[in-house]
């Protein structure tokens, strides 16, 4: 449950988190000022009176919320991402869109710099998102329980979006499954390490199957995203010794293509042939990468299921 993991991650709960949220809206409407600088106690303290929650707790409830001084703009504190401080980047641990409270000294009581309406707006949505899992993983404690509800809800997303994409090829007269494993496909025990196949398509009158690597990918909108999207789609081995994204799915496609008896015997015909799909929710600058060309795989989007495949209608 989403309040659960807020709890473990923040040690505040939603409800906390819901009534600081109504009395920044308070102290808006009350002050009628678009910022407002006091000290951190003096904060505290009128959101005591306008929540009726104990200061002790609203600390606890405010602290994930301040944007803290740092040594230098680029210093980067111990448990954030090395990426946390971009500018450039969207959703940044560091910013004051996260961190909307904006704290300007070291004191014991230090003064912060307060803007009610957006601190009120960025709260809201901050928590609406984590909520929806809009956020990248690596926003939270890598292994912590937001970091395991992003994985969780973003994986429960994504398998949805196979089963739609498997749906579309039904549609346009292909048989297709979603969310299929090794041992499904090849009638073993399952293999660690091969995950899933997010959709396998297929029509008997080509004789031709599909492996289809489904990404619901939001819209990149900075050149910083468009570079970190391409990042991911190399067909390398990363640094750290794992396959990136793309070199996943062609190591599942390789293993298919070697086993084509074994797959010839799932879809209930003799495979002539097989294509490797890379199949995006929407447009984006992945189709104008040449990775595609370099790998055989062919990058297309939702609504190019139809006219790519959908001109055989039986099998």
């Amino acid at each position: 449950m989403f309040e659960q993991a807020w709890l473990d991650e923040y040690g505040s709960s939603v409800d906390e988190i819901a009534a600081i949220i109504g009395g920044f809206e308070a102290i808006a409407h009350t002050d009628r000022k678009a910022v407002i600088p006091m000290r951190l106690s003096e904060l505290i303290t009128r959101l005591a009176t306008d929540t009726g929650l104990e200061e002790e707790r609203l600390r606890v409830c405010v602290e994930p919320f301040l944007f803290t001084p740092r040594a230098s703009w680029n210093d980067v504190p111990k448990g954030f991402e090395e990426s946390s401080w971009h500018p450039w980047r969207f959703q940044r641990q560091l910013s004051i869109v996260s961190r909307p409270i904006i704290q300007l000294d070291t004191d014991e009581d230090p003064t912060c710099l307060i803007a009610p309406a957006m601190t009120y707006m960025h709260i809201l949505k901050f928590v609406s998102d984590a909520r929806l899992g809009d956020f990248d993983q690596k926003f939270f404690r890598a292994g912590g329980s937001m970091f395991k509800w992003m994985g969780r809800i973003n994986g429960s997303e994504g398998e949805e979006f196979n089963k739609s994409v498997a749906s579309e090829f039904h549609r346009c007269g292909w048989k297709a499954k979603a969310n299929l494993s090794d041992g499904q496909i090849f009638s073993r025990p399952k293999k660690q390490g091969f995950g899933d196949v997010d959709v396998l398509a297929w029509n008997q009158v080509q004789r031709r199957v599909l492996i289809v690597e489904c990404k619901d990918l939001s819209f990149a909108k900075t050149m910083g995203e468009i570079a970190w999207q391409l990042s991911k789609y190399k067909g390398e081995i990363k640094p750290n010794g794992q396959p990136d994204l793309l070199r996943k799915h062609l190591n599942r496609c390789e293993e298919i293509e070697e086993n084509r008896q074994a797959l010839s015997m799932f879809v209930g015909f003799e495979v002539s042939t097989t294509d490797r799909i890379l199949l995006m929710s929407h447009a984006t600058p992945l189709q104008f990468a040449k990775f595609g060309e370099e790998n055989s795989v062919a990058v297309v989007t939702f609504r190019e299921i139809e006219p790519t495949f959908g001109s055989e209608r039986n099998g």
